[in-house]
């Protein structure tokens, strides 16, 4: 059980970061396209 409740929060930050980079990604990418 401690290993999952470990890696839960890392899996959240994971997540986050993932969400983070897409946002700079199709920031960056869509103006870019656009134009």
């Amino acid at each position: 059980m401690r290993p999952i409740q470990r890696l839960s929060p890392d899996l959240n930050q994971i997540s986050q970061i993932e969400q983070h980079y897409e946002k700079i990604l199709f920031g960056d990418l869509i103006p870019v396209l656009v134009i």
